[in-house]
């Protein structure tokens, strides 16, 4: 089972550095993981069921359609947690995307906060919650506040982290 992960750290790491690079994650790299993923689950030894493989594809791929019909996020999102779910299967795939999920609101809002500044957000907050107390409605964001808030996030390495994570236990044998 270890060089099964270590084939998807190299595919999700491929993402990552693509993700950051170039703000994409391509179709070369999610497809072909997904069919690699399919592959080395049907070779013999294989800990995972063709089934397991399939439901982690439908549930990681599924869920994140269903967020990215509402979220800022790109289709190579979903594609990218559906080759997770193919090549860790069902328990696996979901433990690494809540853990991909955490790391990229983690990072996203140190982001922000690396932008914006704390004490701007928590004097904004304040400003924010004052208006809304004094039923005086809602206070517009700033130009630079909304442009830094409008920003799609970068899930590609967050998916890396949730992998190592999910996976640390395979990871110390190498």
């Amino acid at each position: 089972m270890l060089w099964r992960t270590v084939v998807l750290l190299i595919l999700v790491a491929i993402a990552a550095w693509t993700d950051l690079r170039e703000r994409k994650l391509y179709n070369w790299n999610t497809y072909t993981g997904m069919l690699i993923g399919l592959v080395i689950h049907l070779l013999p030894g294989s800990p995972l069921s063709v089934g397991d493989v399939l439901l982690g594809w439908l549930a990681c791929g599924g869920l994140m359609l269903v967020a990215f019909t509402f979220l800022p996020m790109g289709g190579g999102d979903v594609k990218l947690m559906g080759m997770m779910g193919m090549g860790m299967g069902l328990e696996d795939g979901l433990m690494a995307l809540l853990w991909s999920v955490t790391f990229a609101a983690i990072l996203a809002a140190a982001h922000v906060i690396w932008q914006l500044g704390a004490w701007n957000l928590l004097r904004g907050g304040f400003r924010k919650a004052t208006y809304i107390v004094g039923a005086q409605g809602p206070v517009p964001w700033t130009d630079e506040q909304q442009q830094v808030l409008n920003q799609k996030f970068r899930l590609g390495p967050a998916a890396l982290l949730g992998v190592l994570v999910t996976r640390a236990d395979l990871l110390w044998e190498l």
